[in-house]
């Protein structure tokens, strides 16, 4: 028997399914003793507050073992430019980034499904994971690079502005002394 025949992984794209995972959500929250930004009420608003009036598409994986819910994982997809991005559902704020799991099952195996998912179904460019926590699954699984299973060499552009502080300040002094730019005519 296969191992994984007991296990199902869906992504739901659409807001009518996850509102039927309400009681179910609220059941595994409370199990798990989840923070509040994993907490079906807190995606129900940033959905229908931040990602919906942004234009942004919901991609919700949800795993099951059993038919019992194990796992669920709230993002949205987005574009920003030409890029295809990828993000979880929330405000750009400061709670962390967690998949909320039954504290009973092997966390390890079901994030590694979720990601999979991330990685397979998502489409996405950039998948943008803020303020995972240190020495969390998710951040092991971020770690090993974006595939966890046959690594597929990608080019990689760090966009962080690597400049020093100081010559930050000091252009901003400057460019203050000078004044507004404006054009010039001879």
């Amino acid at each position: 028997m296969d191992a994984f025949s007991d296990r199902n992984c869906v992504v739901i794209t659409d807001m009518g399914q996850m509102a039927a995972l309400e009681a179910e959500w609220n059941a595994l929250w409370r199990k798990a003793k989840g923070s509040f930004h994993q907490s079906y009420s807190f995606a129900l608003h940033s959905w229908n507050e931040i990602a919906a009036p942004g234009g942004r598409s919901l991609f919700c994986i949800v795993i099951r073992e059993r038919g019992r819910l194990v796992l669920v994982f709230p993002l949205v997809r987005y574009r920003k430019g030409p890029c295809r991005m990828i993000r979880p559902l929330g405000p750009n704020a400061s709670e962390t980034t967690d998949m909320l799991v039954d504290p009973d099952c092997d966390a390890e195996t079901y994030a590694r499904m979720a990601w999979r998912a991330v990685e397979d179904l998502s489409k996405a460019d950039i998948v943008h994971m803020p303020f995972v926590r240190a020495g969390s699954v998710l951040d092991r699984l971020i770690r090993c690079g974006r595939s966890v299973g046959e690594a597929d060499v990608a080019p990689f552009a760090d966009l962080q502005d690597q400049t020093d502080v100081s010559v930050r300040r000091r252009h901003f002094r400057v460019s203050r002394a000078i004044g507004p730019v404006s054009s010039h005519r001879p």
